[in-house]
Parts: structure tokens; sequence; C-alpha cells
């Protein structure tokens, strides 16, 4: 019994803090009023049309069946406890169709909300950096080379916000992209010319980059096909290990065109996987082989993108053992 307290008093602090929760009862509420004032209007009149005006006393029949004359002695009391019935069920349902009405509003007001919370996150932390180093700089005067380190400094964070910016406008203009922008496009050009530009940056890691293509054709807008596989690669570098490859494969199955990103990283955690693609999260810093972590919007772009072309994605990884995202495209 006190655990039955004790879940029901979660349940109603739970139900106070939830605006959602409130709404869906002050739905419920109002679709139950309008059945009750229906409801009432109909009882009125069954009640007016069928109660006998003037009593007839009859001599009580043996039977076992409720008779035409006693339904109507007692139609106000049947009445009244179907519309009680008839008002508790309507409640409950009513309440359960508001709940379902507004979970996916609920659900995207607690991502933007999250959202929200994460760019101020990003945005305070180096602005808090320069901040302090700005204050720490005019209590007195120091030498030139402490003033050009701190502007150094500067420009870098000033870098990563901007470009935080740039992605975040590049994420909410994927969902705008106008039908003109798509044409028909080369996945294996697309993959060498992105494997050509990474190669020095690759070769600074210490990391072989590899790829085995076909001509796979699809229709897309190029510039952001560039982009999905430059934040792959990126990727797969910053988080692979020294002396590690990545290979990517383009492959022609049907009516699509499959192709997979492996590398030979540390891996991501099992229970990371499903969340890798969510906006500014990061499963570990300390995997990545750089100082600086990045934003966590590179993986959230590449699904964008993917999804901005029909396409699926999914990522199969297990720490210690690599990294494989596997994409398909309907053929162009």
């Amino acid at each position: 019994m006190k655990h039955i307290l004790k879940q029901f008093a979660a349940w109603v602090i739970s139900f106070k803090q939830s605006e959602f929760e409130l709404a869906s009862l002050k739905l419920a509420l109002w679709h139950s009023l309008g059945i009750l004032v229906v409801l009432g209007i109909s009882s009125v009149l069954v009640i007016t049309l069928y109660t006998p005006s003037q009593v007839v006393i009859v001599p009580e029949l043996e039977h076992s069946e409720f008779s035409l004359y006693e339904l109507r002695e007692h139609l106000v009391e049947v009445v009244v406890l179907v519309d009680i019935l008839t008002i508790l069920i309507v409640l409950v349902f009513s309440y359960l169709d508001a709940r379902r009405t507004l979970r996916p509003i609920e659900v995207l007001y607690r991502k933007q909300e999250r959202f929200l919370g994460d760019v101020a996150h990003e945005l305070r932390t180096p602005l808090t950096v320069m901040k302090a180093g700005a204050e720490t700089l005019l209590r007195q005067e120091r030498e030139v080379g402490t003033y050009v380190t701190y502007l150094g400094d500067s420009l870098e964070e000033i870098n990563r916000m901007t470009e935080m910016v740039n992605n975040l406008l590049f994420l909410l203009r994927q969902k705008e992209v106008a039908a003109g922008e798509y044409v028909t496009v080369n996945l294996a050009e697309v993959v060498q010319k992105q494997i050509e530009l990474f190669a020095p940056y690759a070769s600074t890691h210490d990391i072989t980059l590899k790829a085995v293509t076909v001509e796979a054709w699809v229709r897309g807008v190029p510039n952001s096909l560039h982009r999905l596989f430059q934040n792959l690669l990126k990727n797969a570098i910053d988080y692979n290990i020294i002396g590690g490859t990545v290979v990517i494969e383009l492959a022609i199955k049907e009516s699509l065109v499959v192709c997979t990103v492996t590398d030979t990283g540390i891996g991501i955690p099992q229970n990371d996987t499903k969340r890798v693609f969510d906006r500014f999260y990061r499963a570990d810093q300390a995997r990545s082989t750089q100082n600086k972590p990045g934003t966590g919007l590179g993986l959230s772009i590449v699904k964008a993108i993917v999804e901005s072309h029909k396409g699926t994605i999914e990522i199969e990884s297990a720490k210690g053992t690599g990294s494989t995202v596997r994409i398909t495209f309907p053929r162009g």
C-alpha cells in the first residue's frame, strides 16, 4: 500500500510540474463539459417524453423481467447513472487522446529546450574564457607577447564559435533546400575528391585513406554531398588510432546506392551509438586524437544531409573495434 501511495504521489508531483499534462487534462475537461451539456439536454428530453404524466396503479405481476412501467418509474435514476458512466468514460478517453495528440508537440518542445540549453552552454564556455582573459589583462600592463598570446587564443575561440554558428545555420537550411538545387551527382567523384583533399590531413595523423568505388549516381545537392563526406572523413580520422586506416566503399544494390565508411579507431560504446547523431552530443571527448574536441555537430549534419536526400544512415561500433557508418541513397 505504501508503495502504491508513493507512486501516486510521484505521479501527482510530475503532473503538477508538466504543463503538457495540465494541458491534456484541460482539453479532456472541456471535451467532457461539451459532452455533459449534450447529455443533459438529451436526458431532459428523454425524461420529459417518456415519464408518465398521471400515476396509474396496476396490480403487481409475477415476472422475472423489468416491465415497461417499472422502467418508466426508474427512468430518472437510469438516465443519471448512464450519464455519469458516459462522462467518466469520455473523460478518460479524452485525456488519453489529448496526451496522444500533444505528445509529438511535447517531444519537439523538449528537443528545442535541450537544443537551446546546449547552444547556450557551447557559447558560454569560450565567452567566459575570453572575458576572464580580458579582465586579467586590463588589471595591469603586461608584455606584448602576453597580449599576442591572448589574441591568438581569442581568435581560436572565435573561429570555433563561428564554425558552430555556421553549422547550425546549415542544419536549419537543410530543410529548406529548393528542388531546383538537386542535380544528378556521381558519388564516386565526390568521394575521390574528398580523399584527395583529406590526404595531407590524414598524413599528419598517420592515417591511411582508401576508396573502393563504382560509378554511383544519385539525385542530390553537390555542396551538401561534399560536406557529408568531409564530416565523415574528418570524424573517422580524428577518432582513429595512430597508423590506422579509413576505407570508403560504394556499391550498387538494386535501386539503392550503399556507402560505407569504416575506420580502425577505438570505437564507440554500444550505449552511445544511438545518440551520436544528436546535436552537441560527444560520447567521449578523450577519444579524439586532437587537443580540442569538436562542436558535436558533425554527425548531426551528416544525418540531416542524408535525410534531406531521402536516404538512411546507421552506425555499427563497439569500444576498441572501430566504427562503420552505412548510408543508403536512392539511385538517381
